[in-house]
């Protein structure tokens, strides 16, 4: 999952918010260019209420809460096999899988960033996007069948709407390559992508993969964003 620098934010911002969140927006605080954005992205977390059950249930970011809606709706978290959780920094998605795996079940994360051990998971850092690191990866599901394949990842965004989306398209793609190559028949695809330019060509390719491709946008994610999740079930054998 992409990020910005981070910076943390200023007490007086924090002085309202229970210790719980306040941790919690102290550990996520993004900065923003320009005293006034980042204030009034503080004031937006403060009141928004999937930061404050991130907190009261010990989820490391609101975004654990898209993966554990579409978890409620679909059969996406294998009793066995193995999980791969791409971009998983902070540990948000890989929590969720990991309090609902069963006692078989292998979770291994990747991502380019830093991230804090998840019990149950198996962390591999490096660029997923990395031939060396994806070896990596694959040495760490070893012979275990993958059940699931998760990514929430993002590109770093330029600004420009256009490269940015292209980006983002070629990102999904190397996404779908990885699950092609890796997920055992009837597994599962959870991927981000962005409404826009050639996600039609994206969902046709899935379609051919998987018995049924789901649109979805939790209730966690901004109704002002472009993101949507595409829920892959059952892989064609």
């Amino acid at each position: 999952m992409a990020m910005v620098p981070r910076l943390f934010p200023a007490p007086s911002l924090l002085s309202d918010a229970r210790p719980a969140v306040r941790q919690l927006l102290q550990r996520r605080w993004t900065s923003r260019k320009g005293g006034g954005s980042s204030r009034r992205y503080m004031a937006r977390q403060l009141r928004d209420p999937f930061v404050k059950r991130a907190a009261a249930e010990q989820y490391r970011a609101r975004s654990s809460f898209k993966l554990a809606e579409l978890a409620d709706r679909y059969p996406l978290i294998p009793d066995g096999g193995c999980v791969v959780d791409c971009g998983a920094a902070p540990g948000g998605w890989s929590q969720v899988v990991a309090r609902r795996m069963g006692a078989g079940t292998r979770l291994v994360a990747v991502d380019l960033l830093e991230m804090q051990p998840v019990p149950g998971a198996d962390f591999v850092q490096g660029d997923f996007l990395d031939p060396g690191v994806r070896a990596r990866v694959l040495q760490a599901i070893g012979a275990q069948p993958v059940g699931l394949v998760l990514s929430d990842m993002a590109p770093a965004l330029s600004g420009h709407r256009s490269v940015d989306s292209a980006r983002a398209m070629a990102l999904c793609e190397d996404v779908v390559d990885f699950a092609a190559d890796v997920l055992a028949p009837a597994g599962c695809l959870v991927l981000k992508f962005f409404m826009g330019e050639g996600d039609a060509k994206l969902r046709h390719r899935l379609r051919a993969m998987f018995r049924a491709v789901r649109v979805e946008k939790p209730a966690a994610s901004r109704r002002e964003s472009a993101e949507c999740y595409l829920v892959c079930l059952g892989r064609a054998a």
